[in-house]
């Protein structure tokens, strides 16, 4: 596929059919991905790859707790949501409970030493640090989307991370990023619905003319 085609249909997936992928694609896949940008060219990002059904279990579990405490603050009451928005809620319920039936999980660890959070000091929600992974967890999802494979990520776990860390055995110094679910979709998006450019690029200024 086409770069182009291949960032237009990166969905995330919730469905998956129960066929393995390879250790060997999965290594093809990071050996790409690898090339990513990170601050530093530190490279902090660990790989967990878990196929153990109870290990998926536990992290499923963890995963649907944060759900619930998630929704319950962003959602309210679930009863007086439009249909959008409860589309979206059901969505995100379904998938979380059943995270366990893609075949593997990818579960990614950052060496928390090794960022330069250069926006830590300020007033407002730090996102700096994530430069040094998520590009990377992008170019896996893009890759596996180049090989007709789903995936989608969730970050509800990272809230538990440290009972994520006892069942995988991670030492200290490491925080949890998120957890990518991966395989063969039974089901892939066709059409993806995003905002135009113009709707948040503009020439010069904040709302100023727009770019197209």
């Amino acid at each position: 596929m086409l770069l182009s085609e291949v960032m237009r249909s990166t969905a995330g997936v919730r469905l998956y059919q129960p066929d393995d992928v390879p250790n060997e694609v999965i290594h093809e896949v990071l050996d790409q991905a690898r090339f990513a940008p990170s601050g530093g060219n530190r490279q902090p990002w660990r790989v967990i790859v878990v196929r153990n059904q109870d290990a998926k279990v536990r992290i499923r579990e963890i995963s649907v707790r944060e759900w619930f405490r998630y929704t319950e603050r962003w959602y309210g009451d679930i009863q007086s949501l439009d249909d959008a928005r409860l589309k979206k809620y059901q969505e995100g319920t379904d998938y979380h409970q059943t995270l366990d039936c893609a075949p593997i999980y990818l579960v990614f660890w950052v060496e928390l030493a090794a960022l330069a959070v250069t926006d830590s000091d300020l007033e407002r929600q730090s996102f700096v640090g994530g430069g040094s992974i998520y590009p990377f967890i992008q170019n896996i999802q893009l890759s596996f989307r180049d090989r007709d494979l789903g995936t989608r990520i969730t970050t509800l776990a990272v809230a538990a991370e440290e009972e994520v860390a006892e069942i995988l055995g991670i030492p200290e110094g490491f925080g949890l990023a998120a957890v990518m679910t991966l395989g063969k979709p039974s089901w892939m998006p066709t059409k993806l619905s995003r905002r135009p450019v113009s709707d948040f690029a503009w020439l010069e200024r904040f709302e100023g003319l727009p770019l197209t």
